[in-house]
């Protein structure tokens, strides 16, 4: 008689066989006795919870890696928080992680969401303890002995369905110069030998900054925005132009959160998010006009992005520009191209040495404002060489090429 008890009770374990072999000795409910509960058919109710809990947390812990993508960069190679929002790009944003709880200080993530292209593209670097990070590294193993850091989503699955994952890994590597041949961290310590006294005691704090390489037109124009400005009117007049002129690019909701179910993906349908590209330059030739812009609150500047549009359509648009970043990487080529931007209409050598340097492959470029010039005169002038040349302030080649006096002053106002 007890051997059935014992061979089903030694095929469970835990609780689950204590709860079993109660169950199987508990003798049923008299009949009209009023007891509502039956032991075993809780405990197999409890169970399948378990089970169907246990599998959604797998999908979802398999959906998680399959979306999330590494960029193999590890600290020494990128900071997000270095590079992004130092006026480079006016298109990023900071968001809090999902994964992240309570203040901002105890994130252990540093998160952003921008748009390179038509992809909308959630990155994020692990910020806490180095440590930390190097275990999960291990444990994960995604890219052997280099320690990852940051990862990257494309958040609207249009534009991700038409590009293989390895085509967006490339792209993204391209846009922030991660294929360099020589590695941010061999030019960190040149840097260092040659200047030990100023950028050697400064290395540690600029850690993983490093030039983007921006889509050239919308570099150019978003710099042409940049003029006598601050970075925050700067982002909303990039803002301002994508949606009155770019294409939308839809996200919903849920796939901008980790582990959604199927169901919050079917509630989230009506709760779509719209971001937009940046306006090709043909769009702009096309629709973009003064008194528009001037509307948006883009002052003195409203004038130069229509003229600068018509003018690059006419000499072949964006492609005209790219022939400019593929040229051969000599002083002549970097000399001819800040000739070239600058022959546009608003362009002067400060924002022609932005567009060359952060979307031109014209690394020897060095921008200089007044900020610059007096970083300078200061650390770099010991005999003041310098203080008898022009300052970028006062000559209008050096400068951005502004509006009249009475534009800027009635900006001002």
């Amino acid at each position: 008689c007890l051997r059935p008890l014992q061979q089903r009770t030694f095929l469970t374990s835990g609780r689950r066989r204590r709860r079993r072999l109660v169950g199987i000795l508990m003798p049923p409910p008299r009949a009209g006795s009023g007891e509502k509960t039956t032991l075993t058919t809780s405990t197999t109710t409890t169970t399948s919870r378990k089970r169907r809990r246990r599998r959604k947390e797998e999908e979802s812990e398999i959906n998680d890696r399959q979306k999330w993508r590494s960029l193999e960069a590890g600290k020494d190679d990128l900071s997000l928080d270095r590079t992004l929002p130092t006026g480079q790009s006016f298109r990023w944003q900071k968001v809090r992680d999902d994964d992240d709880e309570g203040t901002w200080e105890k994130c252990r993530y540093a998160t952003y969401v921008g748009v390179i292209g038509r992809r909308v593209v959630k990155i994020r670097e692990r910020v806490d303890e180095d440590a930390a990070v190097e275990e999960e590294e291990k444990n994960r193993g995604n890219i052997g002995p280099k320690k990852s850091t940051i990862e990257f989503r494309i958040l609207n699955e249009e534009a991700d369905d038409e590009t293989s994952a390895e085509n967006a890994t490339k792209d993204m590597r391209a846009y922030f110069n991660l294929d360099d041949p020589i590695p941010l961290k061999d030019l960190f310590e040149q840097f260092s030998k040659a200047d030990p006294r100023r950028f050697g005691a400064l290395r540690k704090y600029v850690r993983g900054a490093r030039t983007l390489r921006q889509p050239p037109a919308e570099c150019l124009i978003s710099f042409v925005c940049s003029s006598n400005n601050n970075i925050a009117r700067i982002k909303k007049m990039v803002e301002s132009l994508c949606e009155k002129y770019g294409e939308e690019l839809v996200c919903n909701a849920s796939s901008d959160y980790d582990g959604a179910t199927d169901d919050e993906k079917e509630e989230s349908e009506d709760n779509k998010k719209i971001y937009y590209a940046f306006p090709t330059v043909e769009q702009l030739a096309a629709k973009c006009d003064e008194q528009t812009l001037r509307d948006l609150g883009f002052g003195y500047r409203a004038k130069f992005i229509p003229a600068i549009a018509k003018e690059l359509v006419k000499r072949g648009g964006e492609s005209y520009l790219l022939k400019l970043r593929d040229a051969p990487h000599t002083e002549e080529e970097k000399d001819r191209a800040i000739s070239e931007l600058t022959s546009l209409p608003g362009v002067g050598p400060k924002v022609a040495g932005c567009a060359a340097l952060f979307s031109l492959d014209k690394k020897s470029v060095v921008p200089v404002d007044t900020h610059v010039w007096q970083l300078a005169r200061e650390h770099f002038d010991p005999n003041g060489e310098l203080a008898s040349m022009e300052t970028p302030a006062s000559s209008s080649k050096a400068s951005t090429k502004k509006g009249t006096k009475a534009e800027e002053e009635e900006e001002e106002e």
